[in-house]
This record gives structure tokens, sequence and C-alpha cells, in this order.
């Protein structure tokens, strides 16, 4: 099945049309429900399908607690909740978490955190796929992975600040993991009205009484007319798989993500990611544990004006010891050989007056380095927890040793209340193309010191957090004269607020907004100025609405300001998206979703900085699209 493009554009009247039928729909159902009294099965309702509280998640100190719980700050999106608003890949859910905002830079998509963007790596936020990274640190990629479709996404953990102590280089700005379904069996396609279809399926194979487990995920995407910047054509087809196998406590997983771009008047863009995953856990005792890891990792990324290829072998141990008393220890030594097969940069376009440089070429390049990381996580008291980390890096490209640390506090003042305060600090190693045009190779890695305060106020059908942060950045990587200097920084401060809400059994509602004002000195003359590609504020609101047993509707609101280009103008942009959701139709496992995004034709603008050439204006159009998704679970 696919849509003409003609499709595509909504009326006016159209869009108000569906707005008015939404609107109704609610008005009549919430008539229905007024004066119903709340049932065993309507607790049950809230408890697993309205539950807003009960997340838990390992990745913020190695060690499983409730996400309130944890030191630093740490966002748990749960893709079931997102897949019902509608968002179609990790990437439109990041749009959610406060602080993040999502980005196009003309063929891929990436990140900015707290206000500061960079031009690879995500924004500089490490993604990590279950856990694992799929990506080399020396080719500054992994913006594909984050392309992966909501439907096979059992919850996306995400920590606000570096994460470098526990997860090590690129985890600067922030970290993505994204955590796939591996207990459920389904089947699903969708289909949008500009013309991409998709379709994958998920599968689980579980024997208990031998203690094996097999799960599997694929998916498939097509799209004739993909979305491009300033009425250009494209073509984009994605493919995607995991396969895990689990007996006792030994795991073998593989994952690979491939992605083909083809811009016609261009030359293709093609970016693959594949690896392999031996992981097993002993436990020696109740008290010490251990997790040895072994992964294994192919990257190709083919552009214009860029090629890189390589792989990447990682090794690493954890020890986990609780035999003191109020004390977790967690050790983890791990080591990592990179290897650069061949890697290409044109660091110049031609021009009729000048000859380019030649570009950077690369073969044959190994980069090799290791690092210990000790964490103390000690309970003072029932009710004050303080994590103290320690990593220490060594890296043979660097040639410098360096410690990173962090220290944090959780007090739990009683059920309702909780306050925490964290400072951290995360490096950034030079990629390949920032390294290796500098004969000397003097380079040093780029750090961040982060502090933030955080108080969470927490009751039986609501949660509010507020988050005050601050950070600096220091030696930061910038380009003259054809080479690479640490001689810029960068400072960024804010806070971000959350709310979420159960009012009845059968509605809920969650918003955030976050303020923040930055400046660095990534420009010739050295000068402090706001990022161009940033917003101020970023803001939610999202609607849950349950009007009867198999049928929810669902609304957000995603606001982005004005950005901060003095020489683009770029409004701010209000994005209405509406979702129906009708599970277990016919009492069969099949379910329909049908939804419009970007209801009232905002008008999609992103700008694009790189160093020397500044900011250029990316337009996406006005275009409302529609959406419907079929699938079927059993």
């Amino acid at each position: 099945m696919r849509f003409k493009k003609s499709a595509c554009k909504l009326t006016q009247q159209a869009k108000l049309f569906i707005l008015f039928i939404w609107l109704s729909l609610c008005s009549l159902t919430q008539a229905e429900t007024e004066n119903v009294d709340y049932s065993e099965s309507d607790q049950e309702l809230l408890d697993e399908l309205m539950a807003i509280v009960d997340e838990s998640t390992a990745i913020a100190t190695q060690t499983r607690m409730n996400a309130n719980s944890v030191p630093g700050i740490v966002s748990v999106l749960d893709g079931a909740e997102m897949e019902s608003l509608g968002m179609r890949s990790v990437w439109d859910a990041l749009s959610w978490v406060p602080g993040l905002m999502t980005t196009r830079d003309g063929s891929g998509i990436s990140l900015t955190a707290r206000g500061l963007s960079f031009p690879f790596s995500s924004g500089n936020i490490k993604v990590l796929l279950n856990s694992k990274s799929m990506s080399q640190e020396s080719s500054g990629i992994n913006s594909t992975i984050l392309q992966i479709p909501i439907e096979q996404v059992e919850r996306i953990e995400v920590v606000r600040g570096p994460g470098a102590v526990v997860y090590g280089d690129n985890a600067f700005m922030g970290l993505v993991n994204i955590i796939t379904k591996s207990d459920e069996n389904r089947v699903f396609s969708r289909f949008e009205s500009n013309g991409a279809i998709a379709g994958g399926a998920n599968g689980v194979y579980l024997d208990e009484r031998n203690k094996v487990k097999v799960a599997a995920n694929v998916y498939a995407f097509d799209h004739q007319s993909a979305t491009t910047p300033n009425d250009r054509f494209a073509s984009e087809d994605r493919q995607f798989g995991v396969f895990s196998l689990q007996y006792k406590d030994l795991a073998i997983s593989a994952q690979s993500y491939h992605r083909d771009y083809d811009l016609r008047d261009r030359n293709k863009i093609r970016e693959g990611s594949d690896a392999i995953t031996l992981q097993q856990s002993w436990a020696f005792s109740n008290e010490l544990k251990s997790d040895w890891s072994f992964a294994y990792s192919q990257n190709d990324y083919q552009l214009e004006r860029n090629d890189f290829s390589g792989n990447r072998f990682e090794g690493g141990v954890d020890l986990h010891w609780s035999g003191w008393r109020s004390h977790q220890f967690w050790l983890k030594f791990s080591y990592v050989d990179e290897h650069i097969d061949q890697a290409r940069m044109q660091r110049a376009r031609p021009s009729q007056f000048n000859r380019p440089p030649p570009p950077l070429r690369l073969n044959d390049v190994t980069r090799t380095y290791y690092s210990i990381s000790l964490q103390d996580q000690f309970e003072v008291t029932e009710d004050l927890t303080i994590t103290a980390s320690l990593r220490f890096d060594h890296r043979d490209d660097i040639k410098e040793d360096f410690f990173t640390p962090r220290v944090s506090a959780v007090w739990r003042i009683n059920d309702e209340h909780i306050l925490k305060a964290q400072y951290a600090e995360g490096f950034r190693a030079p990629t390949f193309f920032e390294f290796y045009p500098n004969p000397q190779h003097n380079l040093n890695q780029e750090t961040i010191e982060t502090t933030e305060l955080s108080y969470i106020h927490h009751q039986a059908n609501y949660t509010g957090k507020v988050v005050f942060f601050y950070s600096h950045i220091d030696n930061m990587i910038y380009p003259f004269r054809e080479r690479f200097n640490n001689d810029k920084e960068a400072e960024s401060f804010g806070v971000e607020l959350e709310w979420m809400q159960q009012l009845t059994p059968y509605f809920k509602w969650q918003a955030n907004v976050s303020y923040v004002d930055s400046w660095d000195t990534r420009n010739r003359n050295n000068s402090r100025s706001g990022d161009p590609t940033a917003a101020s504020w970023l803001s939610n609101i999202a609607l849950f609405y349950k009007p009867m047993e198999k049928i929810m509707i669902t609304a957000r609101w995603n606001y982005v300001g004005e950005r901060n280009n003095s020489t683009t103008d770029v409004d701010a942009v209000h994005r209405l998206d509406l979702t129906l959701n009708a599970t277990d139709l016919f009492d069969s496992g099949f379910s329909l979703k049908l939804g419009v995004n970007n209801l009232f034709s905002d008008q999609r603008h992103h700008l694009l900085n790189l160093p020397v050439s500044g900011a250029t204006l990316l337009d996406y159009g006005n275009q409302a699209d529609v959406w419907l998704q079929l699938s079927y679970k059993h």
C-alpha cells in the first residue's frame, strides 16, 4: 500500500475537522466514564497502563534502582507509551526528554543537549544498543542507530550530563541506552501519507526448564520520497536486526543496522554497523558477582566527501561486591582496540579561485586504550546514599593518562521528597578527522565539568521534578588553518521541570519545560556567543485518555523556541500530534493505530552549524503526515 505524494498535504479545513472529531470523541466518552465505579479491573488498568513512577534503570550506577533514586539526572522512556503518542523512532521519542533537542543535518539526524550542539557523534551523546556501543568513537558517527523503530523498543534510558565514569569516551553531553523488546511475539506494519512503508517482527522462545531464551527483532523501511531540505529528492531504505541467545548465565547477541540514503543530485550515503557480543555472568557468592564481556563491531560509512571503514574489539570485566555493610563496590576493567581500515575526508570544497588541499587519507591505523573504574555506593543512613566514582584512562593516541571523578548524594527525606546533588566530569577524545590532520598529533581530550541539583516530589498519583544544572567545557577542539587546536571553551546553565499526574484511571497527563542559557567561543575572534542552532526554551505536553478498555486517545504538543542565530530568522515551532490507539480488537491480539503528526502544518526548520562556515538553514517544509499502523501480538 502506498499513498500518493499529493495526499500528504492536508487542507486547513481537514485539519480542523480532525481536531473537532477528536475533541468530540473525548467529550462523548467523558459522559460515559464520569459515574463509573473504580473496580478491580480499573485498578489493574491504573497499575499497568498508567503507572508513572515505577521505572528502574541500571544506567547510572550499574546497580538496578528506581530511576528517582539513582544519582544523576536519569529519564526512562517507556517504549509502549512513546508508541501510543505516535512516535516513530527513538529519535522522535528523545524530543520528550527535557533539555534535549532533536535536529537534522541535511542527510541524517542528531541531538543538541542543554544548549550546545556538536556536528558529530549525535551531538557528543553516546548511544548504546542494549548497553553495547555500535560505533567506533574514532569515526564520530552514531546517529543512524537512533532511527530504530519505536515498535521494537522496550525502554530508552537517558542520562543528561556527562556519564564518562561509567561508560567512557563520548558520554560527554549525555548517554542514550536503547533496550529492545525480548519478551513478546508481534508483527507490525506502518503506512504513511508521505509514501513511507515499514514493517517488522519481534519473536521470543523461552524454555524455562532448561533456562534457554531466544529472541529476535527484524525491521525494514522504504521511502522513495524521503524527507529532505529545500525541496530536494531522495530515497531511503533501512534494515535493522537483533538476535540474542541466552543459556543460564551465558548470553550471545548479534546486532545490525544499515541505511542507504540516495540524494538524487549527489552521491549515495551508506552507513552500516554490525556487532557481536558475548557475555558471561558468575555469582561466586551472595556478595561477589562478576560479568565478563567481549564485543566485536564493524563500521562502514560513505558520504560524498567522507568515507570511513573500520572495526573495534572491546573486552571488559566487572566485579560487584557487597560484603561490607552499607557499601556496594563496583570495579571494572576494559580494553579497546580500534582499527581504521581506511578513511577519507575532503577538508575543503573546490572553488574557481583556488585548488582545495588534498583529502585526508588514512589506512591501517590502530588506536588502543584501556580504563579502570571504581565506584562505592555507600548508604550513610537509610535515607542518605553517597556514590563516589573514579575512572582512570590510558590512550596510546593522546599519550596522556587522566582521571575522571564523580560524586553524588541522594537524600530520601521521606516517601514524598527526594533531594539529589551531583558533580561529574567527562571527556571526549578527538575523532580521526580532528586528530590526524595535525602532523604533531598534539591534541588533548575535551573536558566537561557539570554540577546538578534536583528535587523530586512524589505521591501515589503524581510526580514533580526540578533540576538545576551548570556545565563548563574546556579544551574544545576547533579548526584553525586546516589544523585543530584545544583553545575554545563553553558554558551552559539552566533549569528543567517535569510533571506527571494520574487524574483518574482513565486520564493522565505529563509535561516538561526546560530553559538554558549557554555560550561558547567557537568562532574566529574567540568571543562569547550563543550556539546559533540551539533554542533556549523547550517544552512538551502529553494527554492520555482511555474512554474504554481497548481504546486510548493521545495528544502531544511539542514546542521548540526561537533559535539563538542572529543571521538566520528561525521562528519557534509548535507541533501537535494526535493518535488513536485500538488494541486487542476482536479479542484476537490485533491492534490498530491511526494518527496525524504536525496537525497544523507548522514549518519545520533546522539549522546546521559547521566550524568556520557557520549556520545554514534547512527547510523541511510544513506538511502534516497521516499514518496507519497495524500489528498482531500473540
